[in-house]
């Protein structure tokens, strides 16, 4: 059996023939008057900045001058240094750019080398003469005869 007593101040008592139910109650009292006595001291908040001070004025944000010098400080010597740092590591990124593209020249110019090389093997009169001769089964000319044209022909 147990017995709650409440007293007109408001405070309450627990007994039990229990002692653990009775340290458990304690425990659980003490939390929740802690927990009330905090909620009761902090003031409500509505929000950040209609929350009133003192005699109902209203909060209002004003940077201390020393904030400000600080900030634009920081800003005054951040800002350029930022953009040194930036502009290194975007140098570095288009001298990388660059050898890479001089390189994928280099190739590219090997290359149209060995195939204006086969253009100009292709077009030889010695490949032609092979290429008539093995493939076509022609024969090198054995009478050859020479026309003369007069010079008023000629275009």
């Amino acid at each position: 059996m147990a017995v709650v007593l409440v007293y007109p101040s408001g405070e309450m008592a627990y007994s039990s023939r229990f002692p653990v139910q009775d340290r458990a109650w304690r425990r659980r009292r003490r939390a929740s008057s802690w927990l009330s006595r905090l909620r009761e001291s902090r003031p409500r908040l509505r929000s950040a900045f209609s929350r009133r001070h003192g005699r109902g004025r209203r909060f209002s944000f004003a940077p201390s001058p020393d904030l400000v010098l600080v900030v634009l400080a920081s800003l005054v010597i951040g800002g350029p240094s930022f953009l040194y740092v930036w502009q290194g590591a975007k140098l570095q990124q288009l001298t990388a750019e660059r050898e890479a593209a001089r390189a994928e020249l280099t190739q590219l110019e090997e290359i149209n080398h060995s195939l204006e090389l086969q253009i100009e093997e292709g077009f030889s009169l010695q490949r032609l003469s092979r290429y008539a001769i093995g493939q076509l089964g022609m024969a090198p000319p054995t009478e050859v005869r020479y026309v003369h044209v007069p010079k008023s022909d000629l275009p």
